[in-house]
């Protein structure tokens, strides 16, 4: 007979010992896979979440009193860990009025944007956008009820010689920014129409509003839109523009450390439970491996005295531990995939997190093949332990006269 035939057959010959190992088994293995399908599922998650959104990665400038030189628009575009920086005007300037038949909303905020801006990348849209275009905040588009293609009529007005002016400005609609980015009444444009209105704000008449007889010959910036690159360059480039150029920047650090903090919590539990269930699981399937071949060491002493190597006795014996472990992680993949069906299902959703909104437990396949390597090693090295306190220093005569 075969090494694997033999296996077989010894399984089957003590059947319910060996499904009580295999049940012994699925329930060390299954609550470590679904605990890491959790930690996995809400910890990767948000992680992934917190470094692809924008609004975590933006650097805030307060204050408007320190103007920004050229030597600092440079400086950040050649850093690596800034992704996008783009000029700001002064808040009081980048406001205006958007009026239709039907409705009216003031004091929208207008943002400047250029190519490579992350929320027009985060929201797939095209960023390549000319005088006459603009983004808009979704609820902006709710209030006019307008989308991408449509046109609106933007007031700007001021104050010129204790007069007050207002010039209409007919802007198309080149896509809508979602809610999760872009949260407040804003609207974008490119910095050439930017500088118009605060240009026009300022009593000049530039020729994207006004009749162009007059404009700014030099644009004075003390706020600008600035984006790193990682979560992990949010502190030292905080930290950087603070010492070096005398900024004061309010930014998502003390959020991100949190989660931090947690998520290394978390990671120490998790290895902790971990840790703690497979050094159970282990003595539990060694006592129960060594319970059985100590109890056939009798069979065993006959396969030696018909011939059988003491090799081979250890592939018989390795081989059965690897069914009946390979046997406990199927069970514990399938008992794994019901409870995330259990999980997922009645509290996906229930977060306030959009990464959690489908699925709070989340395994990859590559994580299923470590663990069943992981499972495949435990098995053998446990076997081959089990069969060297047994099996490799049995003595054939002394076990048969005492069996």
């Amino acid at each position: 007979m075969t090494n694997l035939k033999l296996a077989s057959a010894s399984i089957f010959a003590e059947k319910l010992i060996n499904i009580s190992l295999m049940l012994v088994l699925a329930a060390v293995i299954t609550p470590i896979m679904l605990l890491f399908s959790i930690r996995y599922g809400v910890v990767s998650e948000l992680v992934k979440e917190l470094k692809t959104n924008p609004n975590t990665l933006q650097l805030h400038i307060l204050g408007f009193t320190n103007e920004l030189k050229s030597d600092f628009f440079e400086t950040l575009n050649k850093d690596p860990a800034i992704s996008f920086v783009v000029p700001a005007i002064r808040s009081t300037s980048a406001l205006v009025t958007i009026k239709t038949r039907d409705a009216v909303m003031d004091m929208i905020e207008v943002m400047p944007t250029a190519s490579g801006d992350p929320l027009l990348k985060m929201s797939k849209l095209d960023d390549n956008l000319d005088d006459s275009q603009m983004f808009i905040s979704q609820s902006v588009a709710d209030k006019f009820k307008v989308r991408a293609g449509d046109e609106l009529r933007l007031l700007i007005s001021r104050k010129k010689n204790e007069v007050m002016e207002a010039k209409s400005l007919y802007l198309k609609v080149k896509g809508v920014l979602p809610r999760n980015l872009l949260p407040k009444n804003a609207l974008m444009v490119n910095l050439k129409l930017l500088f118009a209105i605060e240009d026009y704000r300022d009593g000049y008449e530039p020729l994207l509003i006004s009749d162009g007889s007059s404009a700014k010959e030099v644009h004075r910036f003390y706020s600008a839109r600035i984006y790193v690159s990682d979560l992990d360059d949010v502190e030292p480039m905080t930290r950087l523009i603070t010492s070096r150029f005398g900024l004061e920047i309010s930014s998502a650090i003390t959020s991100i450390k949190q989660f931090k903090d947690i998520t290394d919590v978390l990671n120490v539990i998790f290895l902790v439970l971990t840790v703690i269930s497979c050094i159970g699981g282990i003595l539990a399937f060694g006592g129960i491996i060594y319970n059985n071949l100590f109890r056939a060491r009798a069979s065993y002493a006959m396969l030696l005295l018909t011939g059988f190597s003491r090799l081979r006795l250890l592939w018989i014996v390795t081989l059965q531990n690897l069914m009946i472990s390979f046997s406990a992680y199927f069970l514990s993949v399938v008992l794994l995939f019901s409870g995330q069906y259990y999980l997922n299902n009645n509290f996906a959703g229930k977060f306030h997190y959009s990464a959690l909104d489908k699925s709070i437990s989340v395994i990859d396949t590559y994580h299923l093949v470590f663990a069943g390597i992981c499972i495949a090693f435990m098995a053998f090295s446990v076997s081959v332990l089990v069969w060297y306190v047994v099996v490799a220093r049995l003595k054939i005569a002394q076990t048969l006269r005492q069996d």
